[in-house]
């Protein structure tokens, strides 16, 4: 048995993607907060395993995980979730028998840390493997907020018709569509550009459009694809600029079969990688990281081979967001603006 220990203030959001796809499906689940922890039956606890899961979204949780794990002598693995920014604390490490964590890390050296997917949002489960046809009627189709980084991929893609996009004021925002109603469009999309998150590669859309049939397509982060450490071995359509995109997919278009082989080519590696992870995570879960089936763990252990790719992690995610930088990025663009506009006068 697994008894998940998560704060009451936790959100639900990967609740659906974790018991799915992440706790071994043969393992009795019991979820509790660390107070209904200490009211539990002491054999049973002796018994099972202890999987904490907690995000960084406040201080709250935070410190509430924090003081339960200063109480309890037993051993405990995490699935730490949400550090999008790569700035959650992360001290517990070293006590755990294992770590899963969303958002890959480089910086991290802890042996037994492993970084899954982000998942999918509870509600894009395909629960009944349904059937997913190859002839569908929209050529892409894409929701969500669009922000500066964002502009130039919607601008590139949208002359390819027929379309969905749907635009929203934000993550999770009145305007949203409900889930089955993505789902159904979904159903019907071949293509699904999957830029990224707001500060991270990584996003939700990404293995929700995998459930669905559809052929993501991501852009490089920094001329290199970050999402061989969170798939492996994908075949995902990789593109340096998001005008690249438009050509990509109508060659693949126009040519039928190429198109069918790309399609069961995902829908293949998908169902492939799916269970891959399910095979790792039960010999994580019974103490064995020996001979993991998963390509993209090997690639994130290749630590000390990639100095270049921790660099751009170190540049994008600690120096980028400093105010400094950020202040010296305005500087440089009014003085190019400036310079550009007494050219034309």
């Amino acid at each position: 048995m697994i008894i998940i220990v998560s704060s009451e203030h936790q959100n639900k959001f990967e609740d659906e993607y974790i018991e799915n796809l992440i706790i071994p499906k043969d393992e009795k689940i019991v979820k509790v907060n660390p107070t209904q922890f200490f009211e539990l039956d002491k054999n049973k606890i002796n018994k099972s395993k202890i999987l904490i899961l907690y995000s960084p979204s406040s201080k709250e949780i935070y410190n509430e995980i924090d003081s339960f794990l200063k109480q309890i002598k037993r051993p405990y693995s995490i699935i730490h979730l949400s550090d999008e920014t790569l700035e959650g604390e992360n001290k517990h490490y070293n006590d755990a028998d294992f770590v899963l964590r969303s958002y890959f890390d480089p910086r991290i050296k802890k042996k037994d840390c492993f970084t899954i997917p982000l998942g999918f949002q509870s509600g894009y489960l395909n629960k009944n493997n349904s059937q997913l046809t190859n002839n569908r009627k929209y050529l892409w189709s894409f929701f969500g907020q669009i922000y500066s980084t964002r502009e130039n991929m919607i601008n590139n893609i949208l002359p390819l018709t027929p379309n969905y996009l749907h635009k929203t004021s934000g993550f999770m925002s009145y305007d949203a569509l409900e889930a089955e109603k993505i789902i159904e469009i979904y159903k019907e999309t071949t293509f699904a550009p999957c830029p990224f998150g707001f500060v991270n590669p990584d996003s939700f859309r990404i293995m929700e459009v995998l459930e669905f049939g559809c052929i993501p397509i991501v852009k490089k982060f920094n001329n290199i694809d970050y999402y061989k450490y969170v798939f492996g071995d994908h075949p995902f359509i990789v593109v340096k600029d998001w005008k690249e995109a438009p050509g990509i997919m109508s060659n693949l278009i126009l040519e039928k079969d190429l198109l069918e082989k790309k399609q069961l080519e995902v829908s293949k590696w998908y169902n492939n990688f799916k269970n891959d992870l399910a095979q790792d995570m039960i010999k994580l879960f019974e103490g064995d990281n020996s001979q993991l089936k998963s390509k993209q763990f090997k690639y994130q252990k290749q630590n000390n081979l990639n100095i270049f790719r921790n660099i751009l992690f170190f540049y994008w995610f600690k120096l980028k967001p400093t105010k400094l930088f950020i202040y010296n990025s305005k500087l440089i663009y009014k003085i190019k603006k400036f310079i550009k506009n007494y050219r034309r006068s």
